[in-house]
């Protein structure tokens, strides 16, 4: 995904897997949308509104944490729409919506490496659910309140 990409040439390196809990005491956080800026904005929102007392930087140098989002919409079938002539002919053809998509990895930089310790995917496919950027911002707060025994 691009995303990975993304975070993968800041720091010029390939992956390495780790967990949640590697979050404990790091406070230096870059959010990387690539051009997105709504979608960093809801995910920057999220954090700042759960007071973790982070540091939310304007670039990936100096980086401990870098959160990594890609979105988009997609289409989905959410049916079949049919229709019978006058000579009793049935025709059917599939119905589509779009829905909203995104897809996120946390990692966490360790000598020049990044670690991934956090994957998500998510989608909103009605009005009443929540963006999946904002789902992802509320990932990442519950993560890091869980390794920093936060409440």
């Amino acid at each position: 995904m691009l995303s990975a990409t993304t975070a993968t040439t800041v720091v010029g390196q390939s992956f390495e897997y780790g967990k949640p809990a590697e979050l404990r005491g790091l406070k230096k956080v870059f959010v990387d949308t690539g051009g997105d800026m709504k979608n960093r904005e809801r995910i920057l929102n999220e954090i700042e509104k759960a007071k973790l007392g982070v540091e939310l930087l304007d670039s990936a140098e100096g980086a401990e944490v870098i959160l990594s989002f890609q979105g988009g919409k997609e289409k989905e079938m959410s049916g079949v729409n049919s229709t019978t002539d006058t000579l009793g002919n049935t025709r059917s053809t599939p119905a589509y919506r779009k829905i909203t998509v995104g897809a996120g990895q946390v990692f966490v930089v360790r000598r020049e490496r990044l670690r991934v310790i956090l994957s998500f995917d998510d989608e909103e496919k009605t009005v009443f659910e929540k963006k999946p950027a904002t789902n992802f911002g509320k990932t990442f707060v519950k993560a890091y309140k869980k390794a920093n025994d936060m409440k």
